[in-house]
């Protein structure tokens, strides 16, 4: 579907196709943690390596001591993702 926005022609479905895919599989990581490339990004953005910790509880108390300053949706939303995988994979067993 090709949809008309400002005189530019956008493929709309190779848009949603590229979105999707880049940058939104997660991937085991160093220390096992399971990250896509964007919330690396975004958590480099932050200076958080998260090669420094080594339990998805540490890494979150990281990011919550960031929010407790600055409320920064992105950050919120890896925290909320990273607790979730946290509770099905390493606490709901």
């Amino acid at each position: 579907m090709i949809l008309r926005i400002k005189d530019i022609d956008v493929d709309i479905e190779q848009l949603v196709k590229e979105n999707l895919v880049v940058g939104s599989m997660h991937q085991f990581r160093k220390n096992n943690f399971f990250l896509s490339d964007r919330q690396i990004e975004i958590l480099e953005k932050y200076k958080i390596s998260y090669q420094e910790y080594t339990t998805t509880s540490s890494l979150i108390y990281a990011i919550d001591n960031i929010l407790s300053f600055d409320s920064i949706e992105e950050l919120e939303e890896i925290a909320s993702e990273l607790s979730e995988y946290q509770y099905y994979n390493e606490v709901n067993k």
